[in-house]
């Protein structure tokens, strides 16, 4: 097995983070065509499948899990059910996988809703009876996949193509989820954001891009950030900051009308909570569980939103599209029927170009699944 890594100069301060570019060039043989699978997920998905067949690919639609699927309840089936077959055979002759938008709601499962009217045991597909059934020489693209199966793919040498850890693909992912929030906040409270005080905890991507829309509202904007350089960067923005190195004593909280989180980790429990006003709205965009006591907030009135994929709720199809620029000047992504055309906006071929997967080397053997030989 050959593997190659390459360096993308334009990104070396992102790459200290991630750093692995992987293009598997062996296993050919493995995979016997270029079919494209496209698996379950969202609105995004929908759109996808609607690019690329008008680009001219030949699609093979699992969007939605037939009915009758058997439900996986253990993290890895041995013996698959008949009913499995069709789609396992499907994932198995599949050189391109487009995984589900989001990949996993659960933290075990695949995001595949079924196709129909189902019992309480929805069908369902594990994540690591999934995984059991790629093979080395695939590639397997998607967004925010989770970084144990990113890892399982480094180790079982297939390709993870993870749209979002390209810097350009995920600032207009941020921008679309700022104003997925803002919608949120928008819909869920009986104030105005205009001259609103809000705090945007978290100046990443998606922090800094809340921030300018919240300010382009007229709303009065406070960032919280531990990050030295990112808290300057807020504050040469001409935006005010709570004190970086320590969490805000709780009373620091009263003035905000509105809180936005985008911190995964639980920053907001009930000791800062009690210090806001009872009517604030907070919208937490952060990964699941976020960092919000929603128990809390329930407990004691406050509206308390965990609001994941919201480009998928609110713009799927430019979300969709940002993934279809991605892909579709992937250096050996099969090329169309007719001429295919990336959409509106879409990516240089040079900006486009490589492989980008957002994990780091792989510190310990995956859970989810362990593979036969």
């Amino acid at each position: 097995m050959k593997i190659l890594f390459f360096s993308c100069l334009p990104y070396l301060t992102w790459a200290k983070m991630h750093i692995l570019t992987v293009n598997l060039l062996s296993h050919k043989g493995t995979v016997m065509n270029q079919e494209i699978l496209l698996l379950g997920g969202d609105r995004r998905q929908d759109f996808l499948l609607k690019f690329l067949q008008k680009s001219g690919q030949t699609v093979q639609d699992y969007r939605r899990l037939p009915a009758s699927f058997a439900s996986f309840a253990s993290p890895l089936s041995l013996i698959q059910p008949e009913e499995a077959a069709p789609l396992k055979e499907a994932v198995s002759q599949a050189h391109w996988i487009l995984a589900p938008l989001p990949f996993t709601k659960d933290q075990k499962n695949l995001f595949i809703q079924p196709g129909a009217a189902s019992s309480e045991a929805a069908p369902r597909l594990s994540i690591g009876t999934f995984l059991s059934w790629l093979k080395p020489g695939q590639t397997l693209f998607g967004a925010g996949i989770p970084s144990a199966v990113q890892n399982y793919c480094l180790e079982y040498q297939i390709a993870c193509v993870d749209a979002l850890a390209q810097p350009s693909a995920a600032e207009k992912n941020a921008m679309l989820t700022a104003e997925g929030a803002i919608c949120c906040a928008i819909q869920e409270s009986p104030g105005a954001l205009h001259r609103s005080a809000c705090l945007v905890a978290g100046y990443g991507r998606c922090g800094q891009a809340l921030a300018r829309k919240l300010k382009g509202l007229g709303a009065r904007v406070t960032i919280m950030e531990q990050d030295p350089q990112k808290l300057e960067l807020a504050r040469c923005r001409g935006f005010s900051c709570l004190p970086g190195k320590t969490l805000p004593q709780p009373e620091e909280l009263l003035p905000f009308s509105y809180l936005f989180n985008t911190i995964p980790a639980p920053i907001f429990g009930q000791r800062l909570l009690t210090g806001t006003k009872q009517e604030i709205t907070i919208i937490d965009i952060a990964s699941a569980p976020g960092g919000v006591d929603f128990d809390f907030c329930r407990e004691s009135g406050r509206t308390a939103l965990l609001c994941p994929g919201l480009p998928g709720r609110f713009s799927p199809e430019a979300a969709a599209r940002i993934l279809y620029d991605v892909l579709i000047f992937l250096p050996d992504f099969p090329a169309g029927k007719g001429s295919p055309s990336a959409a509106p906006g879409s990516l240089s071929p040079r900006a486009a170009s490589g492989r980008w997967a957002s994990a780091s080397a792989p510190q310990s053997a995956p859970s989810w699944a362990t593979r036969t030989s």
